[in-house]
C-alpha cells in the first residue's frame, strides 16, 4: 500500500514524484537543497523538491535541428518549383 503524501519522508516523496514524471515520459533529476538534505541525513533541512529535466539540452538541440531541417526542406521545395517554371 502506498503511503499518503503527507506521511512520506523527503526522500520517499522525491522518489514518488520522479517516478510519476518518468511514467509520463519526463525523466528528471533531483537537485538543490533536497539532495543535500537527503545526503546529510537531514543535517541541512529543506522542505522543497527541485527537479530538472534530465535530457533538456538534447531535446532542445533536437527541436532546433528539426526546425532547421523543416526550413531547409521548404527552401528546397521553393527552389525546385522555381526551376520547373
Amino acid at each position: 500500500m502506498i503511503k499518503l503524501v503527507a506521511e512520506m519522508s523527503l526522500q520517499e516523496l522525491a522518489a514518488y514524484v520522479a517516478t510519476h514524471l518518468r511514467s509520463r515520459q519526463l525523466p528528471v533529476v533531483l537537485v538543490g537543497g533536497s539532495c543535500v538534505s537527503i545526503y546529510s541525513n537531514n543535517k541541512y533541512q529543506t522542505k522543497d523538491l527541485d527537479f530538472v529535466e534530465r535530457y533538456h539540452n538534447q531535446r532542445s538541440l533536437l527541436r532546433s535541428a528539426e526546425g532547421m531541417l523543416a526550413k531547409f526542406e521548404t527552401f528546397l521545395d521553393k527552389l525546385s518549383s522555381q526551376q520547373t517554371k
